[in-house]
């Protein structure tokens, strides 16, 4: 793609997803610290990454979700009003982490992301359980002394994620393909498969 072209499409794009973005490349200008810190910041990176790109993603349409919510409420009309306000606030029509996760791995090349992950719904819900793991502080997030499955899952989604910024900016697929064959990337994608259990 053209520079003059490629700068403007980068910078409104860089605007619309600011906030995941500048936690993407945090972690490579600053590339020393703890493992699962930062394959925390990349699971929030990718959160963050579709919550701007797809804002409008709901598991229900619009029109079935508030069918559904106007029913619920109603067969709770005899409860208390704070029981009321507290199934109406528990309500939500938003994908889960898991489905933001396979759908970001849908925006790039098809190949090019079964070529990084291999079973993209193994890598969705590894990366769910590490984030939860993370963040809630979780005994399991500890018990493993070796850091290499949490290093390699962090690799292959820092990637991925740079795969759905290179489709959003509408570079090629055969670039997105090229960018996966990439000496490292290639080699901890293999590292990364073998762990998941995929053979090539």
């Amino acid at each position: 793609m053209e520079f003059t072209e490629l700068i403007p499409r980068w910078l409104s794009l860089k605007s619309k997803a600011r906030l995941g973005c500048n936690i993407l490349f945090g972690l490579r200008y600053i590339e020393k610290g703890y493992v699962g810190t930062r394959l925390l910041g990349v699971a929030t990176a990718a959160e963050n990454i579709h919550r701007s790109l797809r804002s409008t993603s709901t598991p229900l349409a619009k029109a079935e979700y508030r069918h559904l919510k106007r029913k619920i409420m109603s067969a709770i009309t005899d409860e208390p009003e704070e029981l009321q306000e507290f199934v109406k606030m528990g309500l939500r029509n938003n994908p889960s982490y898991n489905d933001r996760m396979l759908e970001l791995a849908s925006i790039p090349n098809t190949e090019a992301v079964d070529t990084l992950l291999g079973d993209r719904e193994g890598w969705a819900k590894m990366l769910k359980n590490a984030r939860n793991d993370l963040a809630h502080a979780n005994e399991r997030s500890s018990q493993d002394s070796d850091p290499s499955p949490a290093y390699l899952l962090l690799e292959v989604t820092y990637a991925l994620l740079c795969l759905v910024l290179m489709a959003e900016l509408g570079i090629s697929e055969e670039a997105q393909r090229k960018a996966v064959q990439d000496q490292r990337i290639d080699g901890v994608s293999r590292r990364f498969k073998a762990q998941l259990g995929v053979t090539e």
